[in-house]
């Protein structure tokens, strides 16, 4: 299957085709899930590589087999504006997600609210969450 990209800097649309064995043809159901899922919730490129554990140009080509580019660059861009939050489940587990600093205005206490209703919307794991806390790892 050939996905139509632009390059930077280039002036028509050029296909790529992945070659055979490169692993772009080897994405799993559950992977293409937890792809759509962290660019939902507003993960930057480079946490979903490290999530996913792809080569950067795999994650890119298949964002765009997805049609997902437009999110995914508009999160990089508003990514300054954003504080990170941990929610945390009772089965130990933890997922990531992040909150406009104009929200956030009115104190952190809300974003335990807004990580209930990224739950509803699948955004966040389902589960009880029982904590959520600032990621201090992220300035």
């Amino acid at each position: 299957m050939a996905v139509s990209y632009r390059e930077p800097g280039a002036t028509g649309i050029q296909p790529y085709y992945p070659l055979p064995g490169s692993g772009m043809e080897d994405w799993s159901p559950q992977d293409l899930a937890r792809l759509r899922r962290f660019v939902a919730r507003g993960d930057t490129s480079d946490q979903i590589v490290e999530r996913l554990q792809r080569p950067k140009d795999d994650v890119w080509v298949k964002v765009r087999e997805l049609g997902l580019e437009w999110r995914l660059a508009d999160v990089e861009r508003r990514k300054a504006g954003q504080v990170r939050f941990i929610a945390e489940y009772d089965d130990g587990s933890q997922d990531y997600f992040t909150i406009d600093c104009w929200t956030l205005q009115r104190g952190d206490d809300l974003a335990a609210h807004v990580a209930h209703e990224r739950q509803e919307d699948g955004s966040l794991m389902p589960g009880k969450i029982v904590r959520v806390y600032r990621d201090r790892k992220i300035v």
